[in-house]
């Protein structure tokens, strides 16, 4: 299926059973305030625009235990793209993790820094790992 200009996208809704068995729990761990990751991510910006993917692990009570890169298949490199402040999107460059490792560093300041709630199974905390990808740069 081809979407014309100004079509909307479709959506698809996952029913509670279908969540639970994709992702393993009732509910993800989430921002108590949504606004302080936004506040966060503007308060660790160092000028360099770009995204990282993280794997975060949350303890039952919702605090971020660890942010690591993905682990990928041998061979292969985690992979961020990184641009400078004022670089229009397209001049984004894909570069490898270790030619920029204060991203990282920035993105585990930036979860460390936000209260999360904890995922949820059958209305219990539990321990959680999900991928999610920080964007730092322009709002």
């Amino acid at each position: 299926m081809v979407l014309e200009p100004g079509q909307p996208a479709l959506r698809h809704t996952l029913t509670s059973g279908q969540f639970r068995r994709m992702s393993g729990v009732d509910q993800l761990p989430r921002p108590k305030d949504p606004a302080s990751l936004t506040s966060a991510v503007r308060l660790h910006d160092s000028g360099i625009h770009g995204a990282i993917v993280v794997d975060v692990t949350f303890d039952t009570s919702g605090k971020v235990e660890k942010v690591e890169l993905p682990r990928l298949p041998s061979g292969t490199a985690p992979r961020i793209l990184q641009g400078h402040r004022g670089m229009p999107l397209n001049t984004f460059k894909s570069v490898t993790f270790e030619h920029d490792p204060h991203l990282r560093d920035a993105a585990e300041a930036v979860l460390r820094s936000v209260e999360f709630t904890p995922a949820l199974r059958d209305q219990e905390p539990v321990a959680y790992t999900m991928r999610m990808t920080i964007h730092f740069g322009p709002s």
